[in-house]
């Protein structure tokens, strides 16, 4: 992992995120970033440091990097945001165990994840695709 390129990445999302309400016109009460492998990894590190600017995350077969916990907004910030991890448990690229070690942490701080398991490797199964769909549509009402 390069510690300098991630952050660089997460600036960058979130500076996407401000930028983008002045180029296009949507509710910014209702952002969600969704991401699978890497992506979740980027979803995690902006919704955490920068809760204000998303809903939700949808964090498929990601992990959450020990360096984005120091930054993390107080737990008051993070009351509202809706988090959606799912992962194979044959994962052979990250391991299973970062999911399960993701909820157990978010719980700590007062988060109430919705965590899905699968019997699969590193992919996007059609359950899995099913289930973020069926996730999204009952917290975007």
């Amino acid at each position: 992992m390069n510690a300098e390129q991630a952050e660089n990445s997460r600036l960058m999302l979130i500076d996407f995120i401000s930028d983008l309400k002045s180029e296009i016109n949507f509710n910014p009460d209702e952002v969600y970033l969704m991401g699978f492998s890497q992506g979740g990894i980027m979803s995690y590190s902006v919704a955490l440091t920068a809760p204000e600017k998303v809903k939700g995350i949808a964090v498929m077969s990601g992990r959450l990097l020990p360096e984005i916990k120091p930054f993390m907004a107080d737990e008051k910030c993070l009351d509202n945001l809706k988090i959606f991890i799912s992962h194979g448990k044959q994962d052979a690229v990250l391991n299973y165990q970062y999911a399960v070690d993701a909820s157990d942490f978010l719980k700590t701080k007062n988060l109430n994840p919705n965590f899905h398991s699968y019997e699969e490797g590193h992919t996007v199964s059609k359950q899995m695709f099913d289930d973020v769909n069926l996730w999204l549509k009952k917290n975007s009402l």
